[in-house]
């Protein structure tokens, strides 16, 4: 995933934000260790030109516990989230890449884990 931004890309996680790529990097690594699934739907692209691209995107977000056995995980949950992403693209010489991502929280649990 660290690859999809630009290296001095800005990712805000619902108020936690990483700058560049090493940070991004970190505050990944310090996640709690949980099975998360993002399934990204209705990407609105709201500007377009040669070089640039912004997008709103929504997302249905899902945490549970992990297996051992890479089995799938089998609870009952009620901790599906949607968030918004406010996303910024540019075209770089590798391609296109995310120079700054915004998370916001749409709906929510009363627990997060």
């Amino acid at each position: 995933m660290i690859g999809l931004f630009t290296p001095d890309g800005l990712f805000d996680r619902a108020g936690i934000v990483h700058r560049g790529q090493d940070e991004l990097r970190e505050g990944m690594a310090e996640r709690p260790k949980v099975t998360t699934r993002h399934l990204l739907t209705n990407f609105h692209l709201t500007s377009v030109d040669d070089d640039t691209a912004e997008a709103v995107v929504c997302a249905m977000v899902y945490h549970g516990p992990i297996t051992e056995n890479g089995e799938p995980v089998v609870y009952a949950t009620d901790n599906g989230r949607v968030i918004e992403f406010q996303d910024r693209y540019v075209k770089t010489v590798d391609g296109w890449r995310i120079a700054s991502r915004i998370a916001r929280p749409i709906f929510t649990p009363k627990v997060w884990p």
